[in-house]
């Protein structure tokens, strides 16, 4: 095939399909709308989870350290996700979040320029600067992520109903919504798979059309997946099915657009690790050691005798129901999910019809050869990541006292793409179009229960454990002699030492402020 402008130009957008386009724009506005709503109605610092993040931006930039000691003193930013750490014997102890220092240096880069332009400080003004901060992290990506996801059905030629089908799941009825509310991994993680996919697809087309492999989309694809897997452990062995991808489109584009762009993300990884914990060996993988489980000041650590959820020894046939069919079921909570099975099915079995051919030119591949590698690599991924956290048997805590089983949602963009091919088909006729919408329903009526508070139980977890039908509720014995003294409650931080910086306009010592605004 002889190149021509057309075939040497990027194929970054395909041309849009035929239908209401006007319909699609206001589905993602409509969406943007109730997620700013929930990002900006939702309480701050719901879980130990986020707090754990919160302090280290906090301390990054009033303290300029990763160290915790101070702010976790105070109720509204203490947490149990937290290690003891030094970094040799002749050194004090230390408290550090437990989670991988890059999104909370990065959110800390952004808390900075607003603590020097608005000026408002995070320990002072919790809820502004907090839901401030979440906009631009979580919000804002993630209608960028809508679009691409739109622009990436229209590459697809879906259909004009399987366009809006996904893209109100994606926006009102995916359990990764509730998320954007609180300072996480998973939101980011999911959003940088968005791009990934739409890179995919466009790479994909590329190389079945055998047209002009675009550098951008190699650098889009290298940059994205290294930083899924920097927010998401077993997102690497993503990153390395992307790199395998790259090198079958083109070998010379994969040296030097997708490399270099997937080491970035990597390099900050490893500094910002290696900065905080004098390692390149993340805190969150010492897990069972001394490091969690330790007894500081008499005080024993939350690890040593954990308890509810986190004290769970289901056996690993139980955790698997409650983590599709159950409490935490991917297919319970968002019905909708269930579509991926026929969807497969469709996939791997089922022909295009004529007329969806007929609107395709020779050179323009088929929906299921652009769609194939997005749903093979998702069902792999799928497959692995849920076995990778079957085998960890002494942690079946389902992602914490959470809405969703939110160690999967950074594969929620596959799953959107793998819906495509049965919604092609199940949305042709009356009565099927009904089932898929009463599956929809399912699904955004268990997203809008829990809308702006991730950290409580799903509805059906609450209805189960109100039935008894679950309880995970560990006995409390009466109250027993404490290993050692609990400090009171503090309201300001201990003496600081003569080593730590003055206090800041934002520091635990200058007021008590309400609890949140």
């Amino acid at each position: 095939m002889m190149p021509n402008a057309k075939t040497m130009s990027c194929q970054t957008d395909a041309e849009f399909q035929p239908g209401n386009r006007h319909a699609e724009s206001l589905l993602i506005l409509i969406s943007a709308a109730i997620l700013a709503a929930s990002i900006l109605s939702a309480e701050p610092l719901q879980s130990a989870n986020d707090r754990s993040r919160w302090a280290t931006v906090w301390s990054l930039v009033e303290r300029g350290t990763y160290q915790i000691d101070e702010i976790d003193q105070l109720t509204r930013f203490r947490t149990i996700d937290k290690v003891r750490h030094r970094l040799s014997e002749d050194e004090p102890w230390h408290f550090y979040s437990s989670k991988p220092p890059l999104l909370s240096t990065i959110v800390a880069g952004l808390y900075w320029v607003e603590r020097h332009t608005i000026g408002l400080g995070l320990f002072q003004h919790t809820a502004f600067v907090v839901r401030l901060l979440l906009m631009f992290v979580n919000w804002l990506p993630m209608c960028l992520a809508l679009l691409s996801l739109r622009r990436t059905l229209h590459f697809v030629k879906a259909s004009e109903a399987t366009r809006l089908f996904v893209l109100a799941f994606a926006g009102m009825g995916s359990l990764l919504n509730p998320y954007l509310a609180s300072l996480n991994n998973h939101t980011p993680a999911a959003i940088c798979a968005v791009f990934c996919v739409s890179a995919i697809v466009r790479l994909t087309y590329a190389r079945s059309a055998r047209q002009f492999v675009c550098p951008a989309d190699m650098a889009i694809l290298g940059f994205n997946a290294a930083l899924c897997s920097c927010f998401e452990l077993p997102a690497a062995l993503f990153g390395i099915l992307a790199f395998l991808l790259a090198v079958q489109c083109d070998l010379r584009k994969t040296a030097w657009a997708f490399i270099p762009a997937a080491l970035l993300p990597l390099a900050a990884f490893l500094i910002t690790n290696w900065i905080c914990t004098g390692g390149i060996k993340p805190f969150y993988m010492y897990y069972g050691t001394e490091k969690y489980e330790y007894i500081h000041n008499g005080v024993p650590s939350y690890w040593m005798n954990p308890q509810d959820l986190d004290a769970n020894t289901e056996s690993w046939t139980t955790y698997l129901f409650h983590c599709l069919l159950g409490h935490h079921g991917l297919f319970s909570l968002t019905p909708a999910l269930l579509l991926i099975i026929p969807g497969f099915y469709c996939l791997l079995f089922c022909q295009p019809n004529a007329a969806s051919s007929s609107t395709q030119n020779e050179q323009t591949p088929p929906q299921s050869t652009l769609l194939r590698p997005v749903l093979l690599i998702g069902a792999l991924l799928s497959t692995v990541t849920l076995t990778f956290y079957l085998t960890r048997t002494a942690n079946y805590n389902y992602g914490g006292n959470s809405v969703a089983l939110r160690w999967m949602l950074w594969l929620t963009p596959f799953w959107w793409l793998m819906m495509v091919p049965a919604l092609e088909f199940l949305l042709r006729t009356k009565k099927t179009q009904w089932l898929c919408l009463l599956l929809l329903a399912g699904s955004i009526f268990t997203v809008s229960w829990s809308h702006n508070r991730p950290w409580k139980p799903s509805w059906l977890y609450v209805a189960m454990e109100q039935t008894g039908i679950i309880s995970y509720r560990t006995p409390r014995p009466p109250k027993a002699p404490p290993v050692g003294k609990t400090p009171p409650e503090a309201t300001t931080p201990p003496e600081t030492p003569a080593s730590t910086p003055p206090q800041t306009e934002d520091s635990p010592a200058d007021s008590t402020p309400p609890q949140n605004q």
